[in-house]
């Protein structure tokens, strides 16, 4: 890492794999005020090895399970304030990137479940290795 990164503020990281804990704890570690990760199963199903989610909770980085975002609410020119995040649960589901014998977790939006993060100053969407075709995850600007 450039010696002269710098964030300030506060972040939220969404994922729960290796890359989310290292986009999490280096926010950290370049001045961030607070973390938030948000993920969409439990601790126990994170991707992330074992040892990086607790030494990122013991780094007082915060560790929100069973949410996705829904909203990112902000101002006309563009600066994020908060995240609006909606409560999930797991369904099992055949994938496109196994064996049809194995099974993935799918996330289900869970009615009437919602958070808020605020403040929020910096949104991170960190992108490890993924399937190009069934990563369903795309982002658009209006």
């Amino acid at each position: 890492m450039d010696p002269q990164t710098h964030l300030e503020g506060n972040v939220v990281v969404v994922g729960g794999g290796s890359t989310a804990m290292d986009a999490a704890r280096s926010a950290l570690r370049t001045g961030a005020t607070t973390v938030h990760v948000l993920y969409r199963r439990t601790r126990a199903e994170m991707p992330a090895q074992a040892e990086e989610v607790r030494a990122a909770l013991e780094e007082s980085i915060q560790l929100h399970e069973l949410v996705t975002p829904k909203a990112l609410v902000g101002t006309e020119d563009a600066h994020i304030h908060s995240i609006h995040c909606q409560g999930c649960e797991d369904a099992l589901l055949a994938s496109c990137c196994r064996t049809h014998l194995e099974k993935q977790r799918e996330t289900q939006i869970t009615k009437g479940s919602q958070e808020n993060i605020e403040p929020c100053d910096v949104f991170v969407i960190p992108k490890g290795p993924v399937c190009p075709l069934c990563d369903p995850f795309t982002v658009s600007f209006s």
